[in-house]
């Protein structure tokens, strides 16, 4: 499905492209940065009918992003 992701058209500057999973032998290209969950999501592609693991992979997913602010100097 990474491959399937929607791109800029043209595909030019930097694009910022977060990922539901991790992803074995991800082919890294310039101006793409890509952001992978640091643990498996509650909530996977098959149930999306539980209210409490939809907010779970919310609340996962601010903390990634809270983290990866701190690490880049951005808090």
């Amino acid at each position: 499905m990474i491959d399937q992701a929607p791109m800029p058209d043209p595909d030019e500057g930097r694009t910022l492209i977060l990922l539901t999973r991790h992803y074995n032998g991800l082919e890294e290209k310039p101006g793409r940065l890509y952001l992978e969950p640091r643990e498996e999501t509650p909530a996977d592609k098959i149930d999306f009918t539980d209210p409490r693991k939809i907010r779970a992979t919310w609340e996962a997913g601010e903390e990634d992003g809270r983290q990866f602010l701190r690490e880049n100097g951005f808090q």
